[in-house]
């Protein structure tokens, strides 16, 4: 999950930097926090499970 953040970061630093444009930050920064949305999903789903 930190590796997540960690690029999130990292797409923001190269955003600044003029390394990536507007549109592609908010499509990766999108799909990031998809991915972020699934693992935690994931995470919960295998806390839950009794077996």
């Amino acid at each position: 999950m930190g590796e997540s953040y960690e690029l999130e970061t990292q797409a923001i630093i190269a955003k600044l930097a003029g390394l990536l444009d507007e549109e592609k930050f908010n499509q990766l920064d999108s799909d990031i926090s998809e991915v972020q949305r699934m693992i935690n999903g994931f995470i919960s789903t295998v806390e839950n499970n009794p077996y």
